[in-house]
């Protein structure tokens, strides 16, 4: 389970460091009045029946809290490039479809994925987008290149290879 894997302070400092950055551990943390805060982790709160579902969410919650996730968390928007509407221009004109860890985990949590390939596709496409957009001496496509080898040990980990095709497939 993923909570056994993320090790969370018991405050919300330590939290914070051990997260690896102050935005995802400001959305994990909510206010209930009667009880106090609390951390909600909506990886370790929801489950699915489906194993290849249980999978793909399981690394997806992983690779939300790597700590080379954070360029890939939201969806390019024009405020992505602080208002300059030529950079993202241009950033749409390289990037046919344009995919995040965001979008990738509301997909599944809406059973939008119908196998583990589409998932696949999308967070390959993700990858992609960044080291065909970013320069590859980068401080951005550096870390695509990091957590996708992240993502390709988690793959081999929890099994989800392509045994017809002899092991992994990777989009290219």
């Amino acid at each position: 389970m993923l909570m056994q894997s993320i090790s969370y302070g018991s405050n919300k400092e330590e939290q914070k460091h051990n997260v690896g950055n102050k935005d995802q551990s400001e959305d994990m943390e909510m206010q209930d009045e009667d009880e106090g805060s609390h951390t909600y982790d909506e990886f370790a709160e929801i489950t699915f029946n489906i194993d290849w579902m249980q999978k793909i969410w399981d690394i997806t919650g992983h690779l939300w809290y790597h700590e080379e996730s954070m360029a890939f968390l939201d969806p390019i928007t024009i405020d992505t490039f602080e208002g300059d509407e030529e950079l993202y221009r241009q950033y749409m004109s390289i990037v046919e479809y344009a995919i995040d860890l965001f979008t990738i985990k509301e997909n599944i949590k809406a059973y939008k994925y119908g196998n583990v390939h589409q998932w696949q596709l999308d967070i390959q496409t993700m990858f992609i987008n960044c080291k065909n957009y970013n320069e590859e001496k980068s401080d951005i496509h550096t870390s695509a290149k990091k957590l996708e080898k992240f993502y390709f040990n988690e793959l081999a980990h929890y099994g989800l290879v392509d045994s017809e095709m002899g092991g992994i497939v990777r989009i290219k």
